[in-house]
């Protein structure tokens, strides 16, 4: 029974925590509300469905499945959690945050290039953990001439100067340059990841989500 109790308390907490966030960010638009408030008393659903059984069907998950849900940008698709909340932070970015409250994932991905408005920049509360970057060249020649595809990897970490959370993103450019020192692109893309974790044992819990949300997504053409 004491493991039933756990669960319940678990996931009603987590239910809690959602609505919570939601109360806390009135700005949010109406169907990201209507998708957490969904979620949340779904939760409730299953905890009174818990308790009721008792004894007579133990559970053991720590946390219920909650399956995934696909979200569109202007130019590309991307799947999350279907219970964290979904934020657009532009045409091209958007923020997903779990309903603990521990984590929160980042996208920004515009039909070619470009920059977020400002995630690539620490704000003013925080430091610059690491920062480095992995070019990649991969040159070959016809009858044209040479031609050189290059990527730039860049990974940085942020950290809040109170401690309360790092954030880690993963930036990729790439497309052809006329030499391999040059930073004139042509046909140029630019990707980010994010992550904002409160501390690593969110990152850790978190982690598995973060990498197949980061698979997922799907690029649109012109």
């Amino acid at each position: 029974m004491d493991s039933v109790f756990s669960f319940v308390v678990g996931i009603l907490t987590t239910a809690l925590s959602l609505l919570g966030f939601v109360q806390q960010h009135p700005e949010l638009p109406q169907a990201s509300k209507d998708q957490a408030q969904q979620v949340a008393q779904q939760a409730i659903t299953q905890a009174t469905q818990a308790l009721m059984a008792g004894n007579k069907n133990p559970i053991h998950a720590p946390s219920p499945t909650v399956g995934t849900q696909d979200y569109k940008g202007s130019w590309f698709k991307i799947t999350h959690p279907a219970n964290f909340v979904a934020k657009a932070e532009g045409a091209d970015e958007a923020s997903f945050t779990s309903p603990d409250g521990l984590v929160e994932f980042y996208v920004y991905s515009p039909q070619w290039s470009g920059n977020p408005v400002s995630y690539l920049q620490p704000l003013s509360t925080e430091v610059v953990e690491s920062d480095t970057s992995n070019p990649d060249v991969k040159s070959t020649t016809n009858s044209y001439g040479a031609t050189h595809h290059k990527k730039i990897t860049r990974y940085v970490t942020f950290a809040a100067n109170d401690g309360s959370y790092k954030r880690s993103f993963v930036s990729v450019t790439a497309g052809y340059v006329t030499s391999p020192d040059s930073s004139d692109y042509s046909s140029k893309t630019h990707t980010v990841f994010g992550i904002k974790y409160r501390d690593q044992s969110a990152y850790d819990k978190h982690l598995n989500e973060y990498l197949a949300f980061k698979k997922s997504l799907v690029q649109y053409a012109d």
